[in-house]
């Protein structure tokens, strides 16, 4: 009986020193997604304007009449934080409503939409900025739309603008001639441009007479919140050591001068870990974080610290660059960082210059590097260019599994020197006949 019991604690045991792929688990991921905390500090209440405008529309209806423009809603508190006018003249029509679609650069318009100005009269003034992501030169401009019926009749520079053909320049200041429209018994003169798909409108100034202007800056208003940075340096990480194709020959140069943002409760309001291990070289990743990602201004170096052996990383990253040399991120980790990793599905150790397409898996197959305590504190490097935008990045902490009970055992790689175990569970020495278990697996020692 004694034997069978034995037999079958050593049995378990085996088996809890069993690793395999199969038995290696995600213990911790870490997910920094720059485009969610670079969203709006703020969030936009939608309001309907409920008014009858008329305006030119794409489809060929040069008069229309349409009733679903949508803008924010009126809230001292909100607009006060925001910097927005707490009287709100600017609408646009129908979807995206712009609740949703103001960023740190702007409102966009999405799709072919009409934008109305409300509250005018003769004499006021209004201005555009803006700026256009099209291809197309003839959707790059704002085109006057305010049809026959809104009654509005408007100059640039004392040449007056005609429904659907005359354009709109950015900063352009729009005189109003005259503005008789009425709802119902009230005079609400308006005006309307046709902004196209891919104009993103920053800034929007209303000057209802000489001592009254209303400015709407939807790109200080999508702005996201200000996070605070960190000196990876300062923070005591230890070195960082990054491959270098320099004229001066430095291919393994050590930098300290890499910054993050500080995990404090801003940042964990905004999405991101409260550990920092995501840092751009030089620039402050909190100078650059926008709605679209962390724009990188200048061919810069970034590190990824924090990592151990099996851990994962992927980069997920778009960029605008025509070249096409600069177009991918490129591997960039120092030798002396002590660092080995994998790209993909190959076994092959990645060498510096390797390109990571976005969402690529590199896995650490070995981390040697410590931090100014001595605490292991692996990293690796890589190079980004000008126009990209840094969108996420995630880590992926991988730890082999143990049985309940029994710590330190599992091991993430073969270790020649490791413990050798009889059937009983039992230290045994290299003398030792029979069966034993070494790194987990099974075999017999002669």
């Amino acid at each position: 009986m004694k034997k069978t019991l034995l037999l079958a604690s050593a049995a378990l045991f085996a088996a809890s020193l069993s690793t395999s792929a199969a038995d290696v688990v995600t213990d911790t991921t870490l997910t920094y997604d720059f485009v969610k905390a670079g969203a709006p500090a703020l969030t936009f209440v939608k309001a309907n304007c409920k008014v009858p405008f008329y305006a030119f529309e794409k489809e060929g209806k040069d008069d229309s009449k349409r009733q679903d423009y949508v803008g924010l809603e009126v809230d001292a508190a909100f607009s006060a934080a925001s910097g927005l006018p707490t009287e709100w003249h600017v609408w646009s029509r129908n979807n995206p409503r712009m609740n949703s679609t103001i960023y740190d650069d702007g409102f966009r318009a999405g799709s072919d939409r009409n934008i109305v100005v409300d509250g005018v009269s003769k004499g006021s003034k209004v201005v555009f900025f803006y700026k256009s992501t099209s291809t197309d030169a003839a959707k790059q401009k704002l085109v006057y739309a305010s049809s026959a019926s809104s009654l509005t009749k408007a100059s640039v520079n004392g040449k007056a603008l005609e429904n659907a053909v005359s354009t709109i320049s950015s900063g352009d200041t729009i005189n109003i001639v005259s503005a008789d429209y009425k709802n119902g018994t009230k005079d609400a003169g308006y005006l309307a441009v046709l902004a196209y798909n891919g104009v993103i409108v920053s800034k929007v100034v209303l000057i209802k007479n000489d001592k009254d202007t209303l400015t709407y800056d939807f790109a200080k208003a999508g702005a996201p919140a200000q996070l605070a940075n960190l000196n990876r340096n300062n923070n005591n990480s230890g070195k960082i050591f990054v491959y270098e194709s320099s004229a001066d020959g430095k291919t393994d140069r050590h930098a300290q001068d890499f910054k993050g943002y500080t995990g404090d409760s801003l940042a964990i309001a905004k999405g991101l870990p409260s550990e920092c291990h995501v840092f751009q070289r030089s620039n402050r990743i909190t100078q650059y974080l926008t709605s679209y990602g962390i724009k990188v201004s200048a061919d810069k170096q970034w590190a990824i610290d924090g990592l151990d052996a099996d851990d994962q990383v992927q980069i997920f990253y778009s960029t605008t660059e025509t070249d096409e040399a600069k177009k991918n991120i490129k591997y960039a980790t120092g030798a002396s960082t002590g660092t080995v990793a994998t790209l993909g599905d190959s076994k092959d150790a990645i060498k510096n210059g390797d390109v990571i397409k976005s969402g690529d898996v590199i896995t650490i197959t070995s981390a040697t590097m410590t931090d100014n305590k001595g605490n292991l504190n692996g990293a690796i490097a890589f190079q980004a260019y000008k126009n990209m935008l840094i969108e996420k990045v995630v880590i992926t902490k991988r730890t082999a599994s143990t049985a309940a009970g029994i710590q330190d055992v599992a091991v993430k790689a073969a270790n020649a020197n490791a413990t050798v175990y009889n059937l009983a569970g039992q230290k045994v020495g290299a003398d030792y006949k029979g069966v034993v278990i070494k790194n987990g697996k099974k075999f017999v020692q002669k």
